[in-house]
């Protein structure tokens, strides 16, 4: 069995990959094998590669399933099987000696081992000026004030132990982002990190991807997220890990949760102006009426399913709460409601003209067999629609993302987290979709939240959220997704 697999990500370096692969040749005696990722068929470090033939390892190239330096390295995550994963620099020929001591780091115990260019024996030279001043004094304070066990906090050249790897929910979507949160995740879990010198040279040879004002902010998040972890306490049961691999979803959370609710205490959060603004989006890709058949997916206690009785759609609601079930019966005697999994319902292929996910996709760390499930039952060119909290809105990361300081969990499953559009995008990229469309809008209006705080402000919440409808600011900043996608 492979001991360590070395991920190295690429984007045209043909000027450089030939170097990297003999120094890893050369100097590493750990049993391991190489993942080169990259985007395009047409990349040049792909031919100047495949003329080299290593004596100690094994090469294995990995199609991005999306573009970009964070793509390529995710794709080299989910194609290693190793217990040891290491991130190395397309560019970096002067490193290879340290990655056998890296590696017996890790034999140690360590979940993370750091290339640090911020201890004795390490270097960083010819660094553009605006970039080092950033990376030195974000290492500087990360652990000189935060904590943090490694002196070099923002470099990705890094190995992982894959326990940290399959225990933790990589959140980031940008850039070398990954790094620095599960440095800050694996602290706040009590892993054990250590450090090795190493040396970094800015490049002579080809352009790098580095995007320092691009990536910043998703810089920013983790690096506040170590200071609430020294300074306000947050502790290992704040850090989003990965669920069980079947579903992506604790069932018995939700099940506890929306069990709560019965006749005195329904799950009906938004006002009817708030309802009126997402069903307003939803009537803009479909006609009601009698003869369309309408499924709502995680259907809760059936208020926003009850939106559409006036419009005579045979209507069916399914949610996995029994309790939340019989309310909605009870309440809506004119409308079908059952108990189910909407990951896998009973219902035949091609059963319904439209299914709506009323506020569930975010509920799911992987919603795509909840699209498929959808995907399957729609009839040809049926609608699926959704709305979803999204991640970009100030105020909903705020005070619904586990990464702020603010997080409200009062009123919410352990489950649920706002999402981004990009990661919508891509579950209904893999359905078989042939039209698709998701973006944000605003406007939307609370009556009720459960938070004693939240609900203080929530008059204030409404009137912000009604001005951030407008397009210049909905467009990026709108507190809910809309998902529209249309089977062929």
């Amino acid at each position: 069995m492979t001991d360590l697999d070395i991920i190295i990500p690429v984007y045209n370096e043909h000027e450089n990959i030939r170097g990297v692969l003999e120094s890893l040749d050369r100097s590493v005696t750990t049993h391991f094998r190489v993942l080169i990722c990259y985007d395009r068929d047409d990349d040049t470090t792909l031919p100047v590669a495949r003329t080299y033939t290593p004596k100690r390892f094994a090469i294995e190239y990995i199609k991005n399933s999306w573009e970009g330096v964070h793509a390529a390295v995710m794709s080299g995550v989910r194609a290693s099987h190793a217990p040891a994963v290491l991130v190395f620099p397309a560019d970096d020929v002067f490193n290879a000696s340290i990655i056998d001591g890296m590696y017996a780091k890790f034999a140690e115990g360590c979940d993370i081992v750091a290339a640090s260019r911020f201890i004795r024996g390490g270097c960083m030279r010819g660094c553009p000026l605006l970039k080092a001043i950033l990376v030195r004094v974000a290492s500087f304070t990360l652990h000189q004030i935060a904590g943090i066990p490694v002196h070099d906090a923002t470099s990705g050249f890094r190995l992982f132990s894959r326990k940290l790897l399959d225990t933790v929910q990589i959140e980031s979507r940008q850039g070398f982002t990954y790094s620095i949160e599960l440095l800050v995740k694996c602290h706040r879990l009590g892993g054990k990190i250590a450090e090795l010198p190493a040396l970094w040279f800015e490049r002579t040879k080809s352009r790098s991807r580095f995007r320092v004002m691009r990536w910043l902010f998703p810089y920013l998040r983790w690096y506040f997220y170590a200071f609430a972890t020294t300074f306000l306490r947050q502790g290992p049961d704040t850090v989003t890990v990965k669920r069980r691999a079947a579903t992506n979803q604790d069932k018995d959370i939700e099940r506890a949760f929306f069990d709560t609710f019965t006749e005195d205490k329904a799950y009906d959060v938004f006002d009817q102006r708030g309802y009126e603004r997402i069903k307003g989006e939803f009537l803009k890709y479909f006609a009601p009426g009698p003869h369309v058949k309408v499924a709502d997916f995680g259907c809760g206690t059936g208020a926003f399913t009850a939106q559409f009785r006036s419009y005579r759609c045979a209507l069916t609601g399914v949610d996995i709460s029994a309790n939340s079930i019989a309310y909605a019966s009870k309440r809506y005697p004119d409308v079908t409601f059952e108990v189910g999994d909407i990951e896998r319902t009973r219902f035949p292929d091609e059963t319904f003209d439209i299914v709506l996910l009323s506020g569930v996709l975010h509920h799911f760390m992987d919603f795509g067999a909840v699209m498929k499930e959808a995907y399957r039952v729609l009839k040809r060119g049926g609608v699926l629609l959704a709305y979803d909290p999204n991640r970009r809105n100030p105020i909903i990361w705020l005070f619904r993302d586990k990464a702020s300081v603010f997080y409200q969990s009062k009123g919410v499953t352990e489950n649920e987290r706002p999402l981004l559009r990009e990661e919508v995008e891509r579950a209904l990229a893999s359905c078989g979709f042939v039209e698709q469309r998701v973006y944000s809008i605003s406007g939307v209006t609370y009556r009720y939240v459960e938070s004693n705080f939240a609900f203080i402000i929530l008059p204030v919440y409404n009137v912000v959220d009604r001005i951030m409808d407008m397009k210049m600011l909905r467009t990026r900043f709108g507190s809910f997704l809309i998902t529209y996608a249309r089977k062929g």
